[in-house]
């Protein structure tokens, strides 16, 4: 690169080449390096998840509850007119 004033064109050309260049040698870290490893293998977690935490009927009775707070309630009609609309 030439000394004194630098153009917008070079520097445009010259960050792209940097760029370019950590693109490339961080993409060839990443293949040299092959495949990694998690923190956990498949069978650390499967005896924890196993375990009830709470009976079958005390979840029903949780989710039943929260369900139906959720839920709108049915417009009482008053008059015969309403109930067929």
């Amino acid at each position: 690169m030439p000394k004194g004033r630098v153009t917008r064109r070079e520097f445009i050309r010259t960050s792209s080449q940097a760029a370019g260049a950590a693109l490339v040698a961080g993409s060839s870290l990443a293949v040299t390096q092959g495949t990694l490893n998690a923190q956990i293998n498949r069978n650390q977690p499967e005896p924890i998840l196993k375990q009830a935490i709470q009976s079958p009927d005390v979840v029903e009775f949780q989710l039943r509850q929260y369900l139906m707070k959720r839920v709108p309630p049915l417009p009482s009609p008053k008059t015969a007119e309403e109930w067929t609309r």
